[in-house]
């Protein structure tokens, strides 16, 4: 396969690198949801993303301190078209970033230039024991049949001391209770729902010091995602990330492998 010089393949032939695309095809149907419908629509996503991002960007940061300036391995599982990889790249440019997602046609719109793109599975990562000083992973254990064994191998990607970061639905928020068969974490798609105690007992249960979690607001609330109420949810989320609570939208962790 012809790919870039910055793109290497995996030895695993399971999984195949994809080179960085010029984004010169049709979108595909599930690219199309990622993309704004208006020029107001694309300001919204994008400050909802950088609030999302915020407080990870403020954790890793403190923690990591110590490594200013030294080259990072830092993975993302789940990474669809690439928000987070983006975000990543100007916090730590030094970095060597590698994204991995199951749709091989999402990783086609990522367009970054300095990462490695895998198509994947997060339950059998084609990465070395100890390999990621990061692992981030956003609204993806969700998805999976077996989430516990992702988190068994996110960890053992992970180094001595490194972090993960982790969000996904939290199947006790009042947004569920206030909307019911409405409430958005109920998809097809969506087969691996708990709620945050049964999350941070698993993230416990795979080995993880949980450093800190908690959840979001109410963002699956109906009236609570139009503008201007739509701020109750993303100003606390930009300004604090998680709250010690585990009644919000998403379980959040903030994770360390121990030191042996």
């Amino acid at each position: 396969m012809d790919v870039p010089a910055n793109v290497v393949l995996p030895t695993d032939t399971r999984y195949k690198s994809v080179p960085i695309p010029m984004n010169t095809k049709p979108l595909p149907d599930n690219v199309v949801a990622y993309q704004p419908r208006s020029k107001r629509h694309q300001r919204i996503q994008q400050f909802v993303r950088r609030a999302a991002y915020r407080v990870w960007r403020k954790k890793l940061s403190r923690r990591l301190s110590s490594k200013t300036g030294q080259p990072l391995s830092i993975l993302d599982v789940g990474c669809g078209p690439g928000y987070f990889l983006r975000e990543v790249r100007d916090w730590f440019p030094q970095s060597k970033l590698w994204g991995l997602d199951y749709e091989p046609m999402l990783l086609d719109w990522v367009g970054i230039n300095n990462a490695t793109l895998i198509a994947g599975s997060a339950e059998e990562l084609p990465f070395d024991d100890a390999s990621m000083d990061v692992v981030a992973c956003f609204q993806v254990l969700e998805h999976l049949r077996r989430p516990d064994l992702a988190l068994s191998e996110i960890r053992r990607v992970l180094k001595p001391g490194g972090h993960a970061c982790l969000a996904t639905p939290n199947l006790d928020c009042l947004s569920r209770r206030i909307e019911g068969k409405r409430w958005l974490g109920f998809r097809d798609d969506h087969i691996a729902l708990r709620n945050a105690r049964q999350w941070r007992k698993a993230l416990e249960d795979s080995g993880f010091d949980v450093l800190s979690d908690g959840s979001t607001m109410l963002s699956g609330v109906s009236w609570l995602r139009i503008p201007p109420l739509m701020l109750v949810n993303w100003v606390p989320l930009y300004f604090f990330g998680y709250f010690p609570w585990y009644h919000g939208e998403s379980y959040m962790a903030f994770c360390r492998k121990p030191i042996l």
